[in-house]
């Protein structure tokens, strides 16, 4: 039996409307997909601005952000932590004499040995040859102080017999 003119015309808006809906399904899949690959990028991008890409530890805008953070628990009363900032001696001069590569191999060497020396605490490059640590649960600044001897006594040990002033300065707070 043959079909109408009309309901062929029908079945054929129907077919049309099932269409649609399929490709506006598929585009709405693919919109989530592209959505999805852009805020995971985004993610990407946001850890890299908070991660110091020559040595791995926290990057100043991280440092800047746990400080506003660490502010606002101050303000509550949790006052527990102390602040040290490690400044690398002679980086320009090994910069200069002996070029970048080596300069940067000092600031990841220098970086290690902080990271070693406070393991707990997070540990942020704020500039070229600057460091700051942020230690937890501090309460006695006799702490931060034997930390900070050791530190230099580590460094003091590993650049021994060079003929430059390696090592670093230390502020503690």
């Amino acid at each position: 039996k043959m079909e109408s003119t009309a309901e062929l015309e029908q079945n054929l808006a129907q077919i049309d409307e099932i269409n649609r809906k399929v490709r506006a399904n598929l585009d709405k899949e693919r919109a989530e997909e592209d959505i999805k690959a852009r805020d995971e990028k985004i993610g990407e991008i946001s850890k890299e601005a908070y991660r110091d890409s020559l040595t791995g530890v926290g990057s100043k805008a991280a440092y800047v952000k746990r400080v506003a953070e660490l502010n606002k628990q101050m303000e509550a009363g949790h006052t527990d932590l102390g602040i040290v900032m490690v400044d690398m001696n002679e980086l320009k001069r090994i910069n200069d004499q002996y070029g970048h590569r080596m300069g940067d191999s000092y600031i990841i060497g220098c970086c290690h040995f902080i990271c070693e020396t406070f393991k707990h605490s997070p540990v942020y490059r704020i500039g070229g040859d600057e460091f700051m640590v942020i230690m937890r649960g501090v309460a006695d600044r006799g702490l931060l102080e034997q930390r900070c001897r050791k530190l230099l006594q580590i460094l003091s040990d590993a650049f021994r017999g060079y003929n430059l002033n390696l090592g670093c300065s230390i502020g503690i707070a």
